[in-house]
């Protein structure tokens, strides 16, 4: 996924979206996008390799330029189109931090059920306007004379309804109902997928991460400066089983709570505590299954036969990759098979991985031709993951 740039890419765009729409009109042209992209705005491909295989376009909008408007986006019929789409989201999900943006909009036709179950369903967008022939007429292969009804869509990017995953087995969920009360340390973490570095920094001096592992009480956390801006105190507390810390739970507060709110918040650490636990046990335990099948569909032997239908992976070709970091200690080596298990299932969601005599193993359903991409993934996977590992 990167930025197109260039009157050659533009005119691929052009190509590219002739081609999903078919007829003789233009949907996006090399002047929409041209200047557009000079100014900042939102203009990417997806390249699965040297081959264009889905572009978005999209541009600010008011008020303060905080949202953008996806204009198009689309992807080629092809093999290398899938999934394609999907990642064009998340990559307009990642432009938006440094950009203050922190909602997106876009059009669908509502007559597509495969649009409405992605963008609704998938992406977790809602439906905010019907727009009656928003288009006029259009004329292509997809709406031919229909009239060009349209759904139009918020996406909030501050939406706490999905778990931002995180390196290895590290995760961080957000909610709120009143994201407009958000201060900027907030909507950074939220949109960036982590704390900011210098908000964690002056924590870590100030030892209230010390404090919170040691304390089993909510502990008031004075507010940071960020972005220039004095930003809203914190109530934070760890969320534990038995000894272990799991995690934590932060809440943005006007000051000291009363003593009804300061005993209802280990309350809800208790029931945070259950719910991880579990989530925790059935990953381990999805884990050891997937290694075991894994494990049995290399060496062969009893159950070798069904293991890849169990694993997904049955009457499809094979590459087997192996990686081998210089770590050591299970928990790195599970850290390592987690993440080259997410690196894999980004691009191929069939693919599957584990770690088994300190190699970590991946199974790549591919076609004959397709096998020197999917090494390549193995190597980027490498260059990304460095020397560290």
């Amino acid at each position: 996924m990167r930025e197109i740039v260039g009157l050659t890419e533009m005119s691929q765009v052009e190509d590219l979206f002739v081609s999903i729409g078919g007829g003789d009109r233009l949907p996006a042209t090399i002047d929409l996008m041209s200047a557009p992209s000079k100014a900042g705005h939102y203009v990417t491909g997806a390249f699965p390799g040297t081959v264009l295989a889905g572009a978005g376009i999209g541009f600010f909008h008011a008020p303060a330029e905080a949202g953008r408007h996806s204009h198009i986006a689309g992807v080629a019929g092809t093999p290398a189109g899938r999934g394609a789409g999907h990642a064009l989201k998340m990559r307009q999900r990642d432009w938006a931090p440094a950009r203050g943006v922190t909602e997106s909009t876009w059009t669908f036709d509502p007559l597509i059920g495969r649009n409405a179950y992605f963008d609704l369903a998938r992406l977790g967008a809602r439906a905010v306007e019907y727009l009656p022939d928003f288009y006029g007429p259009m004329g292509d292969d997809i709406n031919g004379t229909d009239a060009s009804d349209r759904l139009r869509v918020r996406w909030d990017l501050l939406d706490p309804r999905r778990t931002r995953k995180l390196p290895g087995r590290r995760s961080l969920s957000v909610f709120s109902g009143r994201q407009n009360e958000a201060d900027a340390s907030r909507v950074e973490t939220v949109l960036g997928r982590r704390v900011p570095e210098p908000v964690r920094e002056l924590l870590a001096r100030r030892g209230v991460f010390r404090d919170l592992h040691r304390s089993h009480e909510p502990i008031l956390v004075d507010p940071v400066t960020f972005a220039g801006v004095v930003q809203i105190p914190r109530l934070a507390i760890a969320v534990r089983a038995g000894d272990e810390v799991l995690g934590s739970i932060w809440a943005t507060v006007t000051g000291p709570l009363n003593q009804a709110r300061c005993q209802t918040f280990p309350e809800a650490a208790k029931l945070v505590a259950l719910h991880m636990f579990r989530v925790r046990s059935g990953a381990d335990v999805q884990r050891r299954m997937r290694t075991d099948r894994l494990g049995t569909a290399l060496t062969g032997g009893a159950g070798a036969t069904d293991a890849p239908e169990r694993l997904g992976l049955a009457r499809s070709p094979l590459l087997v990759l192996g990686v081998v970091g210089s770590v050591t200690g299970s928990d790195e080596q599970e850290r390592l098979g987690d993440a080259f298990a997410m690196h894999l299932s980004a691009v191929l969601p069939r693919a599957v991985a584990a770690t088994i005599g300190g190699v970590t193993y991946g199974l790549v359903p591919v076609r004959p031709d397709q096998a020197e991409d999917a090494a390549r993934l193995a190597r980027d996977f490498l260059d990304r993951v460095g020397a560290g590992w």
